[in-house]
């Protein structure tokens, strides 16, 4: 948990269509450390013996991860453009989940909760130091790793990253190489030196089993597409559009690589044995939403780190499982289930315990409505000042920014309740108190938890409760 400085009671100030109203709403931390699984949602994380009855027992595991990649600019999840036919092939192949979230739209914490199943403010691994004279990463006890744990069960290892901001996992891999694609003067003619290095690896190790991470620069901006994929258009003459254009022609680029190594992967006859998952970090925004909630600059969001609107925080996961059929998935689900769904499949037990959850229910057929994603933005990461939690439920999304004072205490909290099915426009805050209640005392949960015993409830003390009364919500 990212500590806040503020005293046992802070006071808040809800936003109420747009208007920020005044009003003394409490909130009591429990001290007790637990693991979130949500009052509403237990773990479906199995614990026990190796099982040689999983969906994909003793596979190799392929994982790949693009940067700054948000969901709806594959064709697969809707854009109306060709920027993705390989990856949407691999979507016609596999489980597709259509209501994906990161934690947290930062890279080197995103990945931490990608490796860990830890939320970000539980494993506080939130930007490694570029001192290199620095001690090592001093890791939380308890916390597993999915390289790790995939050596132990004897599965040869292997990172390729296209940036140093993911450089931190070195020590966690038995071979691991770590490219600077946005300071390589290749980039501008086409940066192949992590795909290369990944096919290269793969033929080597072809005969073992292994877990492969590879990690693609793009499409993190600058947004230059080498001319071959700079085929976008904008029909808008603004700055914003014509930056979504060109980073459209970087996922393009991308995918010919993701279509270079399953390609590989039929090639060596690894399709069979292999489990390959795509996913991203975060996503980017294109100036779709205001963003006066979230930063002191006024005007439209742009890039990342600002906010938990769909386009920073919605990316794609997809999941494909040998021999079996292809499948649409609505249920949501976060970055911090990938651990747990990895293990369950490859029928490796789980002996510590993550925030997230294994999709194997969603993948046998279950849709669950009741899960949830749970993704912030921590003070001191781009403003020093601002702390932002969103917790998204069926089709709400319940967003708390806070914006404090270390002087005072007196922190102000600006509430956004949105039906994602309408957009993140339209404040639904006043129209549906019992619903607000609810996340928010969900987000409270998980603002105080660490995954470290078991599941917790808590319910809103009698000073919030008759706050909330006082304002109209309840």
């Amino acid at each position: 948990m990212i500590k806040r400085s503020r005293k046992a009671k802070i006071a808040t100030i809800l936003v109420l269509l747009g208007v920020v109203v005044s009003g003394g709403l409490y909130f009591k931390k429990n001290e007790q450390k637990t693991i979130q699984t949500a009052f509403f949602q237990e773990s479906t994380t199995q614990y026990g013996p190796t099982d040689p009855s999983a969906l994909c027992n003793d596979c190799n595991v392929l994982l790949l991860v693009a940067d700054t990649l948000r969901a709806d600019y594959l064709s697969s999840y809707g854009y109306s453009q060709k920027t993705s036919p390989n990856i949407d092939q691999l979507a016609n192949e596999g489980f597709i989940f259509r209501n994906n979230y990161a934690n947290i739209p930062f890279t080197p914490p995103s990945h931490w909760s990608i490796m860990t199943g830890w939320y970000p403010d539980h494993h506080k691994l939130l930007i490694p130091s570029a001192d290199e004279s620095s001690p090592s990463l001093q890791l939380p006890d308890n916390m597993p790793l999915l390289p790790l744990i995939m050596k132990s069960y004897d599965y040869s290892t292997a990172g390729f990253v296209s940036s140093p901001s993911v450089g931190f996992l070195a020590d966690y891999f038995d071979k691991f190489i770590e490219f600077d694609e946005q300071n390589d003067p290749s980039r501008l003619t086409g940066f192949r030196k992590t795909t290369n290095a990944s096919l290269d690896w793969l033929e080597k190790n072809k005969d073992e089993k292994f877990f492969l991470f590879i990690h693609f620069w793009d499409p993190h901006s600058p947004y230059e597409p080498i001319s071959k994929h700079d085929v976008f258009k904008s029909t808008q003459l603004d700055q914003l559009s014509i930056k979504a254009a060109k980073y459209a022609g970087e996922i393009q680029y991308m995918d010919s690589k993701i279509g270079e190594l399953l390609n590989e992967i039929k090639k060596l006859e690894l399709e069979k044995d292999t489990l390959i998952l795509f996913t991203s970090d975060h996503g980017e925004n294109f100036g779709e939403y205001p963003c006066d909630d979230f930063t002191w600059n006024s005007g439209p969001c742009e890039d990342h780190s600002v906010s938990v609107l769909d386009p920073e925080i919605k990316i794609p996961l997809i999941i494909k499982i040998p021999g079996m059929n292809a499948k649409k998935i609505e249920s949501i689900s976060q970055s911090v289930d990938l651990l747990p769904t990895i293990l369950d499949l490859v029928g490796i037990p789980q002996t510590q315990p993550t925030d997230g959850s294994s999709l194997l229910d969603l993948i046998g057929g279950d849709e669950n409505e009741n899960r949830f994603a749970y993704s912030i933005i921590p003070k001191n990461l781009v403003e020093s000042n601002i702390y932002t939690s969103g917790l998204r439920w069926k089709e709400w999304k319940l967003i708390r920014v806070t914006w404090i004072d270390d002087k005072t205490h007196q922190n102000k909290f600006i509430l956004r309740l949105h039906n994602t099915t309408l957009g993140e426009k339209e404040n639904f805050l006043a129209k549906e108190p019992d619903l607000v209640k609810k996340l928010l005392q969900q987000i409270e949960v998980l603002e105080a938890e660490t995954p470290l015993q078991g599941l917790r409830e808590e319910n809103l003390d009698d000073e919030t409760i008759k706050m909330l009364k006082s304002l109209g919500y309840l």
